[in-house]
């Protein structure tokens, strides 16, 4: 497995086509993050999510999403992967705790298992453009 940090104009339509295979809300190119992870493996792209740095030692993980031709053990190998990276990113530039928020079903127990604590349940997220 090979991790790496995402450029859009290589990544962005495969992103996109993985949202949109799953019918979730398809994140417009300005809102990403210029700190992106993608997981490759044999020249498929497996997953991919954002580190959302903050003027504090707090960071937000967000928008991770995987190719849906991918699941099983190669999805579990790419997300080990991805988070041994994102993990190692956060330590060199001093990134203390990383926040996220999912409403997908699966996230939480995946989250769990390589650290994170749940600390709230039944949030609703909400935006405004400005």
């Amino acid at each position: 497995m090979i991790v790496r940090f995402i450029e859009l104009d290589k990544d962005y339509s495969d992103v996109c086509s993985w949202w949109e295979q799953q019918a979730s809300f398809v994140v417009p190119r300005p809102m990403l993050s210029t700190t992106g992870f993608i997981v490759e493996h044999d020249s498929d792209k497996l997953l991919a999510g954002w580190l959302y740095h903050t003027n504090s030692n707090v960071a937000m993980f967000e928008f991770l999403v995987g190719n849906p031709k991918f699941v099983g053990k190669i999805r579990s190998e790419a997300l080990t992967s991805f988070f041994d990276t994102l993990f190692k990113y956060a330590d060199m530039q001093n990134i203390k705790n990383i926040i996220s928020t999912t409403s997908h079903p699966k996230v939480p127990a995946m989250l769990e298992r390589v650290g994170f604590v749940k600390v709230n349940e039944n949030v609703t997220n909400f935006m405004r453009s400005v």
